[in-house]
């Protein structure tokens, strides 16, 4: 379990556990289930819930669903990196995602996904948005704009098109 700082939030036994770095083994992971997994109460009508592995969770169906009818995403890291693929799934939803830095790439630069240092911060950034339905409408509005404009297929094939011919060019 690589989301150590995620799960300590959530957790009342969060304030016990080691730093991220040393709980890196499978074990801790079981550990920590077996010491809970479902936080869901933590916000009015939320799922929050820590899975055994990827693809450990929700069917693809049953995942889509939940995503859809999401306003708020929290994304914490991958396994290796910040950046995943439940920021694009989160996105394409039109969710308001909750994240961790990012790297400065061009479908993340300038984007409406609001970049947390800690999960502290990032949960208190949920509340003040669960409690403000015009910014979490806002916010929503241009996440699916961006998702148009900078991430969907289309986009995407344009932003690669609009590179080969810059590479033609030189």
């Amino acid at each position: 379990m690589n989301r150590i700082n995620f799960y300590r939030v959530f957790s009342k036994w969060g304030f016990i556990l080691p730093s991220e770095n040393l709980l890196t083994h499978d074990y801790y992971r079981k550990f920590l289930l077996k010491l809970g997994s479902d936080f869901s109460s933590f916000f009015s009508k939320s799922i929050v819930i820590f899975n055994n592995g990827f693809k450990a969770g929700f069917s693809p169906e049953k995942y889509g669903e939940v995503l859809s009818d999401s306003k708020i995403v929290l994304c914490p890291k991958g396994y290796f990196m910040t950046e995943c693929f439940r920021h694009f799934e989160a996105m394409r939803a039109g969710c308001v995602i909750i994240s961790e830095p990012l790297p400065d790439t061009p479908f993340y630069a300038n984007s409406p996904l609001i970049q947390i240092e800690d999960w502290e911060e990032g949960c208190e950034v949920a509340r003040e948005l669960l409690k403000d339905e015009k910014k979490l409408e806002e916010i929503h509005q241009k996440t699916l704009l961006w998702w148009e404009e900078k991430c969907s297929e289309r986009a995407t094939a344009q932003y690669i098109v609009t590179k080969i011919e810059e590479l033609e060019l030189t």
